[in-house]
């Protein structure tokens, strides 16, 4: 039976645990034994990946974490090592240097750009460098694939694509639409906008917030809903303050009910300057929201603009904010660009598709080992 060793950052990522988790779940049948093992300490979510059949470990006590990951895989006989950012790209090239037989895939779910955080400039170099670092690189998208092909030093036949895919099923909860909005005081005509994820530079919740404010005269009527923690979060409760809409914003911090708050909300909003292929999208559409999304990443490849979602440019409030209105004005057409969203996303980004690419992909990289 292979062994694949996953090394990501920490348990807590709930985007990269996510996808592990559901690569586990839905490839058990397949007899691959899957190890788990984090470079730091955030022991979230450490249950979920024990309870769908991996391993855990951790690589951060005791020695060096290369040395660590390297004694893991000599210990438990690892076939193949799947690492998750370019942190763990850069540990497992540094564990694997003197195990030249053990293949090094790097699954790429964000490329860093200079704007995308503080200190971006060093992060966006050691990012670059770190896709040297391994076998095979997978970015969750087509469109960062045909990026990371044009970076120097990249081999074409080394970037494999595997888009992300969530569990439409798990997402699409419209029986708990009521009791949630009561457990948020969120009223039967309200008008919900929501985002989700991290409160970060590159979320440019900011945006978000400003043109929420354009359109609060004209609709008293709307709620703002914004789930996640990150270090902008003080700031931004503050902007709040300054653009009087305080009473419009509700900041809900870190929640494990996403499906729940989604089945409350009507449209999604995603304001980000960059992403990679979000999930938080692919989970809106999977819960029949309306998304409204900044044009970045892989955005074109989830949604067709006017048909199954709305796609702004980034950092532009006006143009989020017209987009916001079109829809909060147009039940009709909201509820159309919703539907479509949800086909779209059963059809083209199911967990099952996802699992089986990267299942194939381990066959295959296993294969040219042997040979």
């Amino acid at each position: 039976m292979p062994r694949v060793l996953h090394v990501v950052h920490d348990f807590g990522d709930n985007s990269v645990t996510g996808i592990v988790c559901n690569i586990v779940q839905h490839r058990q049948s397949q007899r691959i034994e899957f190890h788990v093992g984090a470079v730091t300490s955030n022991d979230a979510r450490s249950v979920d990946l024990r309870e769908v059949g991996a391993e855990t470990a951790e690589f951060f006590q005791g020695n060096s974490i290369s040395k660590a990951i390297r004694n893991y895989v000599c210990e438990h006989n690892i076939d193949l090592v799947h690492s998750h950012s370019p942190r763990t790209a850069v540990l497992t090239y540094l564990a694997l240097r003197p195990l030249r037989h053990i293949p090094h895939i790097q699954t790429r779910h964000l490329l860093t750009t200079p704007g995308s955080r503080r200190f971006g400039i060093i992060y966006t170099v050691v990012d670059r460098i770190s896709l040297l670092m391994s076998d095979f690189v997978i970015p969750v998208s087509r469109t960062m694939g045909d990026q990371i092909r044009t970076l120097p030093g990249i081999k074409s036949q080394r970037v494999r694509p595997i888009q992300n895919g969530v569990d439409t099923l798990r997402f699409h909860v419209p029986e708990h639409r009521d009791a949630t909005r009561n457990e948020l005081g969120i009223g039967r005509e309200e008008a919900v906008l929501i985002f989700i994820g991290r409160i970060e530079v590159m979320k440019r919740i900011d945006v978000l917030l400003s043109a929420f404010a354009e359109l609060c005269p004209d609709f008293p009527q709307a709620r703002l809903l914004i789930a996640g923690n990150g270090s902008l979060m003080q700031k931004l409760v503050l902007m709040t303050d300054n653009l009087g809409i305080a009473n419009h914003v509700s900041w809900l911090g870190f929640r494990r009910d996403v499906p729940k708050l989604l089945a409350a909300s009507d449209i999604y909003v995603q304001p980000s300057s960059n992403e990679g292929l979000s999930l938080s999208i692919l989970e809106a559409m999977a819960a029949g929201n309306t998304i409204v999304s900044t044009d970045v990443g892989a955005a074109r490849e989830m949604l067709e603009h006017g048909t199954s979602g709305l796609i702004v440019p980034p950092n532009d409030t006006s143009a989020l904010s017209s987009a916001l209105r079109a829809v909060l004005s147009d039940k009709a057409k909201a509820a159309t660009l919703a539907q479509a969203a949800r086909e779209r996303v059963i059809n083209s980004f199911s967990i099952e598709k996802m699992a089986d690419a990267y299942h194939h992909l381990y066959q295959d990289v296993l294969h040219e080992q042997r040979k």
